[in-house]
């Protein structure tokens, strides 16, 4: 796959963009569209030309057919104001917020190149040799705290992810790792002025329904996939398990037949062997925190995403805590959760 950002082929994306949102040249405000970068069931991302501070964007705009629900376009609108005040090198800037003379609903990011996790392990599955050369075990742990160290941020601003998976997290071509999609996040936290004076904090925003069940199975937590409202960091902890699991072993934590037993695989803790890939052993102490991650109960888990990331480097596997004997002389004491 290539290392520029997903798209599809330049006919099948022509053939969308006009029948869905308008060929290349469209223009969303003063936004010039290029092409298209990935489509879902609520919204398609383009990528656009920004004439004022010529500059290249990524555009996410609102689907026509679902202007009409009041709740889609709030859900929308949500996702950017979020996003927006989310604040840190690991998630994607919003600049700008807007709705065409047609009434169609868009926002403007931050344009990154680059690969999606899930593109990375997807080749490292297939044997690409220079994916293997890149991507070393080394080097994606040390994406996956950078990971962590985002997810720490939005938790800090009052904000769970609820559907973290190799696909939301892209790895720009400069070194760039940042967490993508927002769109199911769950916003705790009081209205008002901030603590430090930086102005009004994230407010509850609907971005969600309680009581739904969101996220990806095989990756969402017991409590999310029962539906429970009282979900904390812990929840997105479990999901970040899961990515790391599937980071060290090449295959997906969970695997059933159909998505009870999916689930249920999950709210029993029943995750597969933890068999390195390429047959390369899981070292004990990575285990380990793949296990305090992946625990069913919220009370035994790792509690945060920041306490995770410590693990991770505690475990002696990433470039900030490098050990001389690093294939052998793993730390015997991990953070204790």
């Amino acid at each position: 796959m290539s290392s520029t950002a997903v798209s599809l082929s330049a006919a099948s994306t022509l053939i969308h963009l006009h029948a869905v949102e308008g060929g290349p040249g469209t223009r969303f405000g003063r936004y010039r569209i290029l092409r298209e970068l990935g489509s879902g069931g609520m919204g398609v991302v383009l990528e656009a030309w920004d004439p004022e501070l010529r500059r290249t964007v990524a555009i996410k705009v609102l689907h026509a057919h679902v202007l009409d629900e009041q709740d889609a376009v709030e859900r929308f609108l949500a996702e950017a104001r979020v996003t927006s005040q989310l604040e840190h090198p690991g998630i994607v800037p919003v600049h700008d917020v807007g709705r065409t003379d047609d009434g169609r609903l868009y926002f403007a990011m931050k344009h990154i190149t680059g690969r999606s996790l899930r593109d990375v392990l997807r080749a490292l599955r297939s044997g690409d040799p220079e994916t293997a050369r890149v991507w070393t075990r080394e080097r994606l742990l040390e994406a996956f705290t950078r990971v962590c160290e985002a997810v720490a941020y939005a938790h800090d601003r009052g904000v769970l992810h609820r559907d973290l998976k190799p696909d939301n997290v892209m790895l720009g071509s400069f070194g760039e790792v940042l967490v993508l999609d927002w769109g199911v996040a769950r916003v705790r936290a009081a209205a008002g002025e901030a603590p430090d004076g930086r102005g009004a904090m994230l407010v509850e925003t609907p971005l969600t329904m309680d009581g739904l069940t969101v996220g990806t199975p095989g990756y969402m937590s017991p409590e999310q996939a029962m539906g429970r409202e009282d979900l904390g960091p812990p929840a997105d902890v479990f999901s970040l398990g899961a990515v790391l699991f599937e980071l060290l072993c090449g295959s997906r934590a969970f695997l059933a037949p159909n998505l009870p037993a999916l689930l249920l695989a999950a709210v029993h803790g029943r995750f597969e062997d933890l068999e390195g890939r390429d047959g390369v052993p899981v070292p004990p102490a990575l285990e380990a925190v793949v296990r305090g991650a992946l625990e069913p109960l919220v009370e035994r888990r790792i509690p945060d995403a920041s306490a995770l990331a410590a693990a991770v480097r505690a475990a002696g596997y990433t470039p900030r805590r490098r050990r001389s004997r690093c294939a052998l002389g793993f730390s015997s004491s991990l953070p204790r959760w």
